[in-house]
């Protein structure tokens, strides 16, 4: 009985290493899509807009990260970054 326990626990581990690994990209991807939305947003002064796109991402990539893997449920915190991803992806083509 305790080998089926142990097999239990180590599986939930890699679990939980992989679902950290998905977070920490989707994370990454999303704010790396906020900095290039913020430099064709405002256009006369791209390097400004590029400069305030990589402070907002440097601020929200933490909260993504725990987001994403700190959800109680087990996967919503990684749709949810996915989805704000999506939406960091779509935006240019919703203002122009």
């Amino acid at each position: 009985m305790t080998r089926d326990k142990a097999k239990q626990k180590s599986a939930l581990s890699a679990d939980r290493v992989c679902c950290a690994v998905a977070a920490c990209v989707l994370s990454y991807l999303a704010a790396r899509l906020i900095v290039s939305d913020f430099s064709h947003w405002y256009v006369p002064l791209p390097a400004e807009a590029t400069a305030l796109g990589q402070v907002i991402a440097v601020a929200c990539l933490p909260v993504m990260v725990l987001a994403g893997f700190g959800m109680r449920t087990r996967h919503r915190g990684l749709v949810l970054i996915g989805m704000l991803g999506g939406l960091a992806a779509l935006w240019p083509q919703v203002l122009s």
